[in-house]
C-alpha cells in the first residue's frame, strides 16, 4: 500500500474556523484528505482565514496512523492555485448539508 503522495491535487471540501479542513482529489479516491491551517505553503495568498470551499490545491499527502489504529490521508505542503467562491458556506459539503466530522 503507497504511504506517500506527491503532487496531488484537488479541492477543499470542508473547512473548520478552528483551523483545520478536508480536500477531495482524484489522485487519493474515496477519501477526505484532512489538513491543518500550518500545512499551507506560506507566503502564498490566501490564508487560512480567507479560504473558502470551493478553493483548488496542489499537495502532498501521507498516510498516518491514528492512534486507534485506523489510517487517514494527511495533507501537507498544501499551495493554493485558485481561492473558492466567498458565498459558498465554509462548513458545508456540496449538497448543502453539514458534514458530520469526528475526532
Amino acid at each position: 500500500m503507497k504511504t506517500y503522495h506527491s503532487g496531488a491535487s484537488g479541492k477543499i471540501i470542508y473547512l473548520n474556523e478552528k483551523g483545520w479542513g478536508f480536500i477531495n482529489s482524484h489522485n487519493i479516491p474515496f477519501e477526505k484528505i484532512y489538513f491543518h491551517w500550518s500545512a499551507l505553503v506560506s507566503g502564498k495568498a490566501p490564508n487560512f482565514k480567507e479560504l473558502n470551499k470551493g478553493a483548488e490545491v496542489k499537495f502532498n499527502a501521507h498516510l498516518k496512523t491514528l492512534p486507534d489504529g485506523v489510517k487517514k490521508w494527511k495533507a501537507i505542503q498544501v499551495e493554493v492555485i485558485q481561492n473558492g467562491p466567498e458565498e459558498v458556506g465554509r462548513n458545508r459539503d456540496d449538497s448543502g448539508e453539514d458534514l458530520e466530522v469526528s475526532g
